[in-house]
């Protein structure tokens, strides 16, 4: 059986179809671990966030404690400041309760900035947080829909491997290994078309020898790129 340009062409397409299903196939498993890893980084970013929030939060709850025992210090003193045997005696204790109240003063700014701070963080937990929630329902969709059309894709790849056997019949038996060899090698674009005399895989021209042997339905392979080629009937 003689090798057509159409039948030639119409195998081309089977190939191209038969990869770009196959192609889907492949890419679903792919997609699903893909999601699954950015799931994961964002796991670990809510956990970076999260210890953040905790370590800010232990920072203001300690400084409020010391301001409490300082406060609390401060009142003993007072205390004792109204039972001071000695001038000098009263007046050491009122320098002291004047320095813990300077000092109470800074830590009192630096507890409105750790709550600050422990605020912000608190909206960036919730954040992280979403964003995890978020990347797992997109992972649960793509999951879903790769699965949901495996057995379609699945289907139409049985399907056109039977019509490519269907296809190969009209390749001459004297080329058949050498096309087989090509398929093996370079999946479906072991066949290129030939568009005003230039081969479509490697953009050299042919000679007008091999044109006439293309139109006379005979199979040559392109001398430079090695493809099987045909008529582009389409152009």
């Amino acid at each position: 059986m003689a090798a057509t340009t159409h039948s030639l062409s119409e195998l081309h397409q089977l190939h191209l179809k038969l990869e770009n299903a196959q192609s889907q196939l492949d890419r679903g498993p792919k997609q699903i671990q893909a999601r699954q890893r950015f799931v994961e980084t964002k796991k670990e970013e809510a956990a970076e966030v999260h210890a953040k929030f905790q370590k800010l939060k232990m920072d203001a709850d300690s400084r409020s404690l010391q301001l409490k025992t300082n406060e609390a210090r401060i009142e003993s003193l007072r205390g004792k400041l109204n039972a001071a045997a000695s001038n000098k005696e009263f007046n050491i204790i009122k320098e002291q309760i004047e320095a813990d109240e300077v000092a109470n003063s800074v830590l009192e700014d630096e507890i409105l900035e750790a709550l600050e701070k422990v605020d912000s963080t608190s909206t960036e937990v919730g954040q992280a947080e979403q964003a995890v929630k978020d990347a797992e329902a997109e992972t649960a969709r793509i999951s879903q829909q790769v699965t949901e059309s495996k057995a379609g894709l699945e289907a139409e790849c049985e399907r056109l491997q039977a019509a490519i056997k269907v296809a190969e019949t009209s390749i001459p038996p004297k080329v058949g290994e050498q096309y087989r060899r090509l398929v093996q090698a370079h999946g479906a674009s072991a066949m290129a078309a030939v568009t005003d005399s230039v081969c479509s895989n490697c953009f050299v021209g042919i000679t007008a020898q091999m044109l006439v042997q293309l139109n006379t339905h005979q199979v040559i392979f392109c001398k430079t790129c090695g493809r099987m080629l045909y008529i582009d009937d389409s152009a």
